[in-house]
């Protein structure tokens, strides 16, 4: 929960940073503008809608910068929702495109985000790496620099169980905060995280004082979202000091606030849309992509071809026998990339010693090909869909598929699968309008579970509560 004031932080850098340099349309600056100001007053969804506007606007203007700040905020906005996993993608999607910019400063941002989601994930040893990395790659703004190294230096070493030296960094960043003048939300994330230690230690009532603290301040900031985060984790600390009154008035108050923050009709909807954008944008880049393999296979046709006209000449020059050259001329993408027969549906496994021949521009183009197949609903809630038929739908062979799904998404076939299903599902349980009137059993045998058990497991596992749960929540 605490990381969520950081986030804000950043889009508020994100939004100064994206105005200078080359100059923007009218159209990108003014929906930029506007997702901003609905972001920094707590409206999220909202937010969302206009940011993929703004994403579509600066695309089409060409605006490599702009959109790679909007691909920021974006992320920062499934981190609110406590989807991780999305914010995740969106991050890695952002830091490579900073990288590949050469934008230092936006790629230390992303960085640092990065840090967070781990943290936020309780994935110590990714946490781990990340930091280290951050601390060679500074943000032009020192101050704010030195704080997250602080701060989140703390953080770490309190997942690894380092709970004394967490501490020392948690007071250290407070400090600072303190005496740089750095803002309410910059001293809230460290009282928060002062707690969040002492409750790491099963100490509840150490951590009362920092959480009361964080309250009276939150308060004084007028944010639902800070307040929602003090009464979250003071009904926690309750909980566990055992006052079970006050930990429900805290909890009742949590899950009101956290309604009122989040719209989740709005997010869905504006998840919808950023999907069917997504979508487009892909479905654009296989068109062009494959005009490309044409062109290439073209070329090759055409080098074939005058070789065999040289071979053919030369053969009748010497008047003698020619063996023709062995192996195939050309050929700019690897075989099975794009096109070539499929191999054996299996999941990439790290005991396959085969070498892949893919470079880092060929795993885009292949990924953005996946994501478009597994974009579509149609397609993956087939009961019988398979990584076979996902590798024959994008022209290339399950190897390569199973590599890349693995390297872009860091998960297998099935998970990724899965992943798509439930958030489908998700969507659909909160969709009282058009899917009200169909039961949970009719939506998942829809999507393309055969069984009750495997779907409530798989839900449960993503969205952290039973389907029946989740469907009350969201039309409550």
């Amino acid at each position: 929960m605490k990381m969520k004031c950081l986030l804000t932080g950043l889009t508020l850098m994100l939004a100064v940073l994206t105005m200078r340099g080359a100059a923007l349309t009218d159209s990108v600056t003014m929906l930029k503008a506007q997702a901003d100001e609905l972001f920094n007053s707590e409206q999220y969804s909202k937010a969302l809608d206009v940011y993929i506007d703004a994403l579509d606007a600066a695309e089409r203007a060409g605006d490599r910068r702009m959109s790679i700040a909007i691909t920021g905020n974006i992320a920062n906005i499934y981190a609110i929702s406590d989807e991780y996993e999305r914010c995740e993608h969106y991050i890695k999607m952002g830091y490579e495109a900073a990288t590949k910019q050469g934008d230092t400063d936006l790629t230390a941002k992303f960085i640092i985000n990065s840090v967070g989601i781990y943290c936020a994930m309780n994935d110590a040893a990714r946490a781990r790496r990340q930091l280290e990395l951050m601390n060679t790659n500074p943000l032009t703004d020192t101050v704010l620099w030195r704080f997250y190294t602080i701060h989140y230096a703390g953080d770490v070493c309190r997942l690894e169980g380092n709970y004394e030296r967490a501490h020392q960094l948690a007071a250290e960043a407070l400090d600072y905060a303190l005496s740089r003048h750095m803002g309410l939300r910059y001293e809230l994330v460290e009282y928060s995280e002062l707690a969040s230690i002492a409750l790491a230690q099963e100490r509840p009532l150490d951590a009362l004082p920092y959480l009361r603290q964080h309250l009276h301040k939150a308060d004084s900031a007028d944010s639902r979202e800070l307040y929602a985060t003090s009464c979250h984790m003071l009904a926690e600390a309750y909980q566990k000091a055992g006052y079970e009154d006050s930990a429900q008035f805290y909890s009742s108050i949590y899950n009101t606030l956290r309604d009122s923050v989040i719209d989740q009709r709005q997010l869905a909807a504006a998840k919808e849309k950023l999907y069917q954008y997504e979508n487009r944008r892909t479905q654009g880049r296989i068109s062009s992509l494959n005009d490309q393999v044409t062109r290439q296979w073209w070329l090759l046709a055409v080098v074939v071809a005058l070789s065999i006209i040289a071979l053919t000449l030369l053969y009748i020059r010497r008047n003698k026998t020619i063996e023709a050259p062995s192996g195939a001329v050309g050929g700019a993408i690897p075989s099975g990339a794009v096109g070539g027969a499929s191999e054996p549906s299996v999941e990439f496994s790290s005991l396959d010693r085969t070498p892949i021949h893919l470079n880092d521009e060929q795993v885009r183009e292949l990924a953005d090909r996946i994501d478009a197949v597994m974009s579509d609903v149609s397609i993956i809630s087939d009961t019988d869909f398979s990584l076979q038929q996902l590798a024959q739908l994008v022209d290339s062979n399950t190897k390569y598929v199973s590599y890349t799904i693995n390297e872009v998404h860091g998960k297998t076939f099935k998970n990724l699968l899965n992943e798509r299903r439930i958030d489908e599902a998700a969507r659909r349980l909160q969709d009282h309008e058009h899917y009200g009137n169909i039961t949970i059993q009719g939506i998942y045998q829809e999507l393309g579970y055969n069984s009750a058990a495997a779907f409530i497991h798989a839900f449960k596992k993503l969205k952290g509560m039973t389907p029946s749960q989740f469907q009350k929540a969201a039309n409550a």
